[in-house]
Formats: C-alpha cells, sequence, structure tokens
C-alpha cells in the first residue's frame, strides 16, 4: 500500500484549491491519503475532503509538520505500507505530471529521496516532499526517529533537529537518499546562461538569509528544470524572494488549472 500523510494549516476553515488539487494529484499516483490538520475545517470542505482521503485527522495547533505526522502515526500506524509519502500544505502544485519521479533511475535505486537538496548546517532533504521505501519503513531506527519527536514552537528547531535530523539519522543508519534536483545538480549546472549562481548568491546576500534554499531563492531556475511544486511563501507579499506577481507569472506558465492559480491572485493582492 502507498500511504500519503499531507499536513495542512490555513489561517480560515477553507480548504483552498490548491490543497485539492494536490490531494487529487496524490491520489491519482495511487496513494490513500491521512489528512492531518492544524486548524479548523469548514463542514462543506470536510465533505470533499472524506471523498479524497481514508482519513481526516484534526488536532490543536501544536507543533510543526513533524509533530503532525506524528500524531497520524500514533494514531493509524503503518501497517502493510509498502511506500509512505510525507508531504504539506507549504508547497503550491504539481505544475506537472508527478509520475515521472518515480521513473527516474537514481530515485529508484535509493531508500528514501525527496525533491530538493538543502545544504545549509548538513546536506539534506527538505521535508515538504520525503518518500520512504518499505525498507526504512520497517527499519527499527525511522520509528525511534518518530518516537522522539517533540511539539517544538521554534521552527528553526523543527528544521534542526528534525528535517536535517532525519536525513543524517538514516543515511548514518545505512540509508541512501537522493535528491531529484540536487544542490549540484545537471539542470542547475545547465542554467548559466541565467547566471544561477551569480544570482542566487546576490539574493542571500541582499536578502541576508542563510540559504541557499533554491525552492525560495532560484524558484524560476527549478521550475524550468521540470520542479513540480512552488512554495506558497513566494505569493506572501513582503517575502523577501521575489514579488508576489512574478511568482504569479511563473505559476501560469505551468500546468496548474487556471481557476486555481486565480484564487492564488488574492494571496498575491494582500
Amino acid at each position: 500500500m502507498r500511504l500519503a500523510l499531507y499536513a495542512h494549516y490555513a489561517a480560515s476553515a477553507e480548504v483552498r484549491p490548491f490543497v485539492l488539487h494536490y490531494l487529487e494529484a496524490i491520489r491519482e499516483e495511487g496513494f490513500r491519503i491521512i489528512f492531518i490538520s492544524n486548524s479548523a475545517i469548514a463542514p462543506s470542505d470536510d465533505r470533499r475532503l472524506s471523498s479524497l482521503c481514508e482519513h481526516l485527522l484534526l488536532r490543536p495547533n501544536i507543533g510543526f509538520d513533524f509533530a503532525m505526522w506524528k500524531a497520524a502515526l500514533d494514531k493509524f500506524g503503518l501497517k502493510n505500507v509498502d511506500e509512505l509519502l510525507l508531504t504539506n500544505s507549504s508547497i503550491i502544485g504539481p505544475l506537472a505530471p508527478l509520475g515521472v519521479f518515480w521513473s527516474k533511475p537514481s530515485l529508484q535505486k535509493s531508500d528514501f529521496w525527496g525533491l530538493t537538496e538543502n545544504c545549509d548546517m548538513s546536506a539534506h532533504l527538505q521535508s515538504y516532499f520525503l518518500v520512504f521505501r518499505r525498507r526504512v519503513i520497517e527499519a527499527s531506527c525511522f520509528s525511534e526517529f518518530w518516537n522522539g519527536i517533540l511539539p517544538f514552537s521554534d521552527k528553526m528547531q523543527v528544521i534542526r533537529s528534525y528535517e536535517i535530523g532525519l536525513t543524517l539519522w538514516l543515511a548514518q543508519n545505512g540509508f541512501s537518499w537522493e535528491a531529484a534536483f540536487p544542490a549540484q545538480s545537471p539542470e542547475t549546472a545547465a542554467q548559466g546562461k541565467w547566471g544561477f549562481k551569480r544570482k542566487l548568491q546576490s539574493r542571500i546576500l541582499r536578502q541576508r538569509q542563510r540559504g541557499p534554499n533554491a525552492t525560495l531563492s532560484a524558484p524560476e531556475t527549478l521550475i524550468r528544470a521540470g520542479m513540480p511544486f512552488m512554495k506558497r511563501e513566494l505569493l506572501t507579499p513582503g517575502n523577501p524572494y521575489m514579488a508576489p506577481r512574478d511568482a504569479l507569472c511563473l505559476l501560469r506558465q505551468t500546468g496548474l488549472p487556471s481557476a486555481v492559480v486565480a484564487d492564488l491572485e488574492n494571496d498575491a493582492a494582500h
């Protein structure tokens, strides 16, 4: 069985079109979905979610995505799960078909994989999209990791301890990992004509970000290389990475349904 745990948070009880679009895409890939939300869900959306997801788990807004995934694992477990996808509502997409990633040779050979690698503090997979195969799921070190999760209130502490920590912990226990878009990938190297490295470095210096987090610092490069998601943060007015109107322009050039893009225009306008 393929199981996806989707961690959701929103300021309102509405489940946005971009969330439903993503859930439909996950379901089309053959995943059963457990929807975990740290926010209330409107009754009308509850019915729609029930048609897409196996279970809905509503909980207090305590902890970030790792605490939410842990809550689902504690309640439902991983019995008969051959492949586990961890993902969340911080991303918009898919902007292109997802199935292609499961056919990539480098990803097929790995014990677990993600879409992007971040080398800040230590090389690791970013946690908005992580896929684990049965060998990892059945390992005692995997359950040990989840048993130790605490509902931290500091996002950087979650990143240090859990996002970075998960990759390092599994690698230390002998498991192989791969990113579809490594930090030093042929795709990004081929973008030399766009001045990728200079552009990334200038943004980091100008914004004094810890970087490089290419999902925020260079979304144009990633999307042109086949990245199927955009970070929702880029649509937030005042974000230090790019103007929301430019992020919307990128989305309009992808396969994202026009109705989803139209709904996101409200985010960029506020």
